[in-house]
């Protein structure tokens, strides 16, 4: 067991926290909203995907240009959740940039076309694209559509701000969470001298070795992204091609898109993926700043987990929000806050790891 000054021996919290991605995170800001004792544990790893996460939030995606999966009701949520964080924490997070999408041929053209004319549809569709700030920069060639009402989110300094300040007020350990030290007895859960009403595990592509929720559905997936440096560029939208480009201030650009599916995190990720398509995208010069990889806990139903345990019904497991976990998280981490706080009639999803809303 990890000796720690911090915490006093027997501290009593209503809930810990296993997990400071963006989900660990959330739930924690909620919850501490509705004047709930939280602890966080979170060791943190380079290849989590929060980590290196772009913070989009697209409301039209895919080939087709389906809208996203309950976007009508996921994007205010998630707007209005991310605004109270910038105002609570006092730091800009929101970044509200149209995206730009290459339509590569007749068939898109035609799909595009056809979402103008459908219901719901018109809030999110430009009817035409402005492809202006990307002259000279970008290489442009065929027919462009625009997508609006899509925004950034700075997820990296939420969680790195919001970590801190746990950190300073002795909510928060920064070190790996050991199973074997949890202790289940009297409705409580005891770890580490903390006893606690209620533990959550939003641990990320870790929880395929969570020995209290198993054989769960994951798909585990990687992603790349490389940060570049762009001097000068007056670009101000995103851009979707084969990769996103994503401005993310002082000349600097997010780039990624695409994933492989794995099964062995541990197998090493290919060092040059991205960079030809970053030389076919620009046609400007560009000094790569970083190149990064993490590990998506997706799932094979493409639906986040939002489980409780059948025989201890203070644990909670709050997973798999895959590429979507920006527009999706404030959603899902609002609703398990309510519940967790005796504000909803039932656990929503019914303990079935396939059922969710």
């Amino acid at each position: 067991m990890a000796e720690h000054t911090i915490v006093s021996p027997n501290k009593e919290v209503d809930v810990i926290i296993v997990g400071g991605g963006l989900t660990g995170c959330l739930l924690a800001f909620l919850l501490l909203q509705k004047n709930q004792m939280v602890f966080l544990i979170d060791k943190g790893q380079e290849n989590a995907s929060s980590s290196i996460a772009a913070g989009i939030i697209n409301p039209v995606t895919g080939n087709q240009f389906i809208k996203s999966w309950n976007i009508d009701v996921f994007l205010p949520k998630a707007i209005e959740t991310y605004q109270q964080i910038e105002k609570k924490l006092n730091i800009k997070i929101v970044f509200q940039q149209n995206i730009v999408r290459h339509l590569p041929g007749a068939g898109a053209e035609n799909h595009w076309e056809s979402r103008k004319l459908d219901p719901g549809y018109e809030k999110y569709i430009c009817d035409q694209a402005d492809v202006s700030c990307f002259l000279d920069e970008v290489n442009l060639s065929g027919n462009y559509a625009e997508v609006t009402r899509s925004a950034r989110i700075d997820i990296s300094l939420f969680i790195k701000t919001f970590k801190n300040n746990l950190l300073q007020e002795g909510l928060a350990w920064n070190e790996k969470f050991v199973f074997e030290d949890v202790i289940l007895a009297d409705n409580l859960v005891q770890y580490q001298g903390i006893r606690a009403k209620n533990i959550i595990f939003c641990e990320g592509f870790s929880a395929v070795n969570n020995p209290f929720f198993v054989d769960l559905p994951f798909a585990l997936t990687r992603g790349y992204a490389t940060t570049l440096r762009l001097e000068n560029s007056k670009i101000d939208k995103m851009f979707k091609d084969d990769l996103f480009l994503v401005p993310t201030g002082k000349d600097h650009f997010w780039v990624g898109g695409g994933y492989e599916n794995i099964k062995n995190p541990e197998i090493p990720p290919s060092d040059d993926v991205q960079d030809s398509k970053i030389d076919k995208l620009l046609c400007r010069e560009y000094r790569i700043v970083e190149k990064k990889h993490a590990i998506r806990p997706t799932t094979k139903t493409r639906r986040p987990f939002m489980l409780q345990h059948k025989l201890h019904p203070n644990m909670f497991l709050l997973n798999g929000m895959g590429t979507k976990g920006t527009s999706m998280a404030p959603f899902f981490t609002q609703k398990l806050a309510d519940y967790i706080c005796g504000e909803s009639k039932g656990f929503p999803s019914e303990n079935d790891a396939t059922i969710f809303f």
